[in-house]
């Protein structure tokens, strides 16, 4: 099986490959219903060869978002409750739970809804406990290290989905607590004489296993000491000078790439460089450096990227030069 993605006239797409497909009633099913929470599914026939064709407009994968983005409480409850309600639809629409492909690249995030969409893959024959605890565990390592309260919730999800008698019940319960009494749980979590009663399997006993202090973040912390690399500011090492975008045509429009990574788009305050025009996306494309090169990579932009006037490939990084034309939609600027 191959995932691809790829920019067509009308839509941007994620493509699943595989021999041997043949759509049937959950094909139909999927392409005939409006599914909450389920990305948009086209299937392509070439001569009894099929391609599944998911729409992601407007949509970053988690991978990439969150590569740039911290987890905080909003979104690790958005996350729960989206794919609840995501099974609960299938469910109500005669469609099997696991048909969800459930894995960083191939789960979306809206940043204008703040909602999460899935992959519904009725060829799925991967195991939906393993790749739900495997989603976690990268949750966990793009959470907010800063805030108490996102790597205490955090925490606490992934531990959750470890237990037996997991079911995403024990997850809302512990998402509908975060909203209506963090504060005193936090509290009461920490007490010393609080004991575990390994009788009584209620998430309630469950989290008093926990001792929420500076130990336990640091342990946190420490695990995925290089994830977070990847959140800080992070000035160009051993350089005089900064990189810097001019844009063709008005030599007083230049700005200075003094971090990275550095985000193109319109979204307010996630992105580095705002470009308030109505052909670029919120998350339009990002510029890397890793030491010795530059990158640039597409976002999955409804408009396109473009290097000296080729079409970038979403989430495929290309190489920077000085002296390239780097083209956001029909900005145009140069990089150098």
């Amino acid at each position: 099986m191959t995932v691809n993605y790829v920019n067509e006239i009308n839509n941007n797409y994620m493509i699943i490959s595989e021999e041997g497909l043949s759509p049937g009633f959950a094909e139909k099913m999927l392409m005939r219903n409006k599914i909450p929470g389920a990305l948009k599914l086209e299937i392509e026939d070439i001569d009894d060869s099929f391609k599944y064709k998911y729409v992601i407009n407007a949509r970053q994968s988690m991978e990439k978002y969150f590569n740039y983005q911290a987890f905080n409480v909003e979104s690790l409850k958005n996350f729960v409750i989206d794919l609840n309600k995501t099974m609960i639809a299938l469910r109500e629409h005669l469609l099997k739970e696991d048909s969800i492909y459930l894995s960083k690249e191939t789960c979306f995030y809206n940043p204008a809804t703040k909602e999460f969409e899935f992959c519904i893959y009725p060829e799925n024959s991967r195991d939906f406990m393993a790749d739900l605890r495997e989603i976690f565990q990268f949750i966990l390592s793009r959470v907010n290290h800063e805030d108490q309260e996102s790597i205490y919730l955090g925490y606490d999800l992934q531990e959750l989905t470890l237990k037996d008698n997991f079911c995403m019940d024990i997850l809302l319960e512990r998402i509908l607590r975060q909203s209506t009494n963090y504060a005193e749980e936090k509290e009461e979590s920490v007490k010393p004489e609080t004991a575990y009663d390994e009788e009584d399997n209620s998430s309630d006993n469950f989290l008093a296993e926990f001792k929420l202090d500076e130990e336990l973040f640091d342990e946190i912390r420490q695990n995925s000491a290089e994830s977070e690399e990847k959140f800080e500011t992070g000035k160009l090492p051993n350089l005089n000078i900064f990189k810097k975008l001019s844009r063709i045509g008005n030599d007083k429009e230049k700005y200075e790439i003094s971090k990275f990574p550095f985000i193109i788009g319109k979204n307010g305050g996630d992105v580095d460089l705002k470009l308030e025009s109505q052909v670029i996306s919120r998350f339009h494309a990002v510029i890397t450096f890793d030491g010795k090169k530059y990158y640039i990579e597409d976002m999955n932009s409804k408009n396109g990227t473009f290097v000296n006037s080729k079409r970038l490939e979403p989430y495929k990084k290309a190489k920077l030069s000085p002296g390239d034309d780097v083209s956001f939609a029909n900005l145009a600027y140069e990089f150098f």
